[in-house]
């Protein structure tokens, strides 16, 4: 029975020790609440670009595994999923570096992590032993890093974004200046939340705010000279009228002798 246990787990894949213990235990807990409560993550898709294509790369590098017992039915691809957005959502330079394309060939880079390890591995005669489980992402159309396929081991591809945990204290991380000058050689890893579907499509969405109605365009009048102000309180629309008022009362050009206000007062009772 026990040797039986013993090569049971040779056949399994074991998330690799240098990812934090709670955050190992952690993580049957969180993809099954995914699961239930129907969360949308961030920054990942939940299916693999090119479905097919992952799928065949999959089979041909490793046999048909499982993961360890406390996973259940959960596959390996939903755990590299949620490491994939913490990755994402716990690090702003690692999120702009691979939505934008790399200086040096000028295309999206990919990222990529080692994740689980095995002791059934198949060996492939292009590739070697492929005792790794390392996924690649990349970002698809609508905005978000799918899967891509899968390798033993982080690649040497000049596009690929090489990420360590920053709590991997046994293990150096892999440069990345060839990507970005400033994208660190680790990268912090945390639990980030993700809404469930049903709490995005309660969200209430707020009416736009009601655009004040807007003033009319008040027309503007050159007075005569020496002609006083014309108070606020008279409507626009009588402005002509006063002016003409004002200039006929002038005569022959001699200007009126009354105060400015004095004038206004009989203008505004005159044409009011």
């Amino acid at each position: 029975m026990v040797y039986e246990q013993a090569f049971a787990l040779l056949k399994e894949f074991t998330m690799l020790r240098r990812f934090p213990e709670e955050y190992r235990r952690n993580l049957p807990a969180r993809i099954r609440d995914h699961q239930r409560q129907r969360k949308v993550m961030e920054h990942v898709h939940h299916k693999p670009t090119r479905e097919r294509h992952y799928n065949e790369n999959k089979s041909t590098r490793y046999h048909d595994q499982l993961l360890h017992e406390r996973f259940g039915n959960i596959t390996p691809e939903q755990v590299a999923n949620i490491v994939a957005n913490d990755f994402v959502g716990s690090n702003p330079a690692l999120q702009e570096a691979l939505s934008k394309p790399s200086p040096s060939t000028g295309k999206l880079p990919t990222m990529q992590f080692d994740l689980f390890a095995t002791d059934n591995p198949k060996m492939d005669s292009k590739y070697g032993l492929h005792d790794l489980f390392s996924p690649v992402f990349g970002m698809n159309k609508q905005g978000k890093l799918g899967l891509l396929t899968v390798t033993s081991g982080i690649s040497n591809n000049p596009n690929t974004i090489r990420v360590t945990p920053d709590m991997a204290f046994s293990i150096e991380g892999r440069r990345n200046r060839h990507i970005h000058p400033d994208l660190p050689e680790k990268f912090e890893l945390r639990e980030v939340a993700s809404p469930s579907i049903a709490t995005e499509r309660a969200r209430p969405m707020m009416p736009p705010a009601p655009t004040p109605p807007s003033e009319p365009e008040q027309p503007e009048y050159e007075l005569p000279e020496g002609m006083p102000p014309i108070p606020p309180a008279i409507p626009p629309a009588h402005v002509p009228a006063m002016i003409e008022r004002w200039l006929a009362s002038q005569g022959d050009g001699v200007q009126a002798k009354s105060q400015p206000m004095d004038l206004a007062w009989r203008l505004l009772k005159g044409c009011c």
